[in-house]
């Protein structure tokens, strides 16, 4: 992957992690324009900001130069693996 779109990636994961801290601290979460409050919406919110980690690591990941594959890989257990001798 070329510097300029790691870099893009890395201000996007920045993003990301500077969204699910506010949301965090805030109790409020927007997605898709659409306002998630945790007092009302406990496990849409929930899901919401573990969706937004998720993203964040993968885009992290990428950034960093590591590739799909490689991620999956290391987080998935052996027992869940497709391709297994």
């Amino acid at each position: 992957m070329e510097p300029t779109s790691r870099v893009v990636l890395a201000c996007v994961t920045a993003f990301i992690a500077w969204t699910v801290i506010q949301s965090l601290r805030s109790g409020t979460i927007v997605t898709r324009g659409i306002t998630i409050e945790a007092s009302q919406q406990p496990r849409r919110f929930s899901f919401s900001v573990v969706a937004h980690i998720a993203v964040g690591v993968l885009f992290g990941w990428i950034a960093a130069g590591g590739d799909y594959g490689a991620l999956m890989h290391a987080v998935t257990p052996s027992w869940l693996a497709i391709n297994r001798p």
